[in-house]
């Protein structure tokens, strides 16, 4: 296998991992595996020695560049259920000072 398909493939690996680390909402392991990848890309070099080669990274570019599309969509989505969480929890805070401050007026 060329070199240049070979460390694109690990770059998908690591990717597709991530995207399962997503899915199950692990974003420790995303983080961690997100760092093992950008190292994977920084270390790429970008020659091949057929044009078959090429294609199929490009072909791996373009899997790496959809399953990322769906990392960044679970990661939005995972930070918008915290935020409303969040929202909720100031929520009750305010309703809970306001009862005892009613309470106490009384």
């Amino acid at each position: 296998m060329d070199p240049l398909a070979r460390a694109i493939e690990a770059c998908r690996v690591l990717t597709g991992r991530m995207l399962d680390a997503a899915e199950r909402g692990d974003w420790q392991s995303v983080a961690s595996l997100d760092a093992e990848r950008r190292a994977c890309f920084e270390g790429m070099t970008v020659t091949a020695s057929h044009p078959e080669a090429l294609e199929r990274g490009l072909e791996a570019f373009r899997a790496i560049l959809t399953d990322d599309a769906r990392l960044r969509d679970r990661a939005l989505a995972a930070r918008d259920r915290a935020l409303n969480d969040l929202r909720k929890v100031r929520g009750r805070r305010h309703g809970q000072a306001r009862y005892r401050e009613q309470a106490e007026g009384c």
